[in-house]
């Protein structure tokens, strides 16, 4: 990890990197069942598993950042 982003994820706390994420969850959730969405619902689903599994791994992820 560079310089650049590990500076840029330590001006964030970990409830603000969660609440981030879980907001994304929610809305890639929200669009995989919409009648208007325009990519197919798995496109969504790929999302979905790859922001929960960050969500998952947030201590990791951050403490990489130290």
């Amino acid at each position: 990890m560079d310089k650049d982003v590990a500076g840029a994820l330590a001006r964030y706390d970990r409830a603000t990197f969660a609440r981030l994420i879980q907001a994304r969850i929610e809305h890639l959730e929200s669009e995989s069942t919409s009648e208007s969405a325009f990519f197919p619902p798995e496109y969504y689903a790929g999302g979905i598993q790859t922001m929960t599994e960050a969500l998952t791994n947030l201590d990791v992820i951050l403490s990489a950042a130290g």
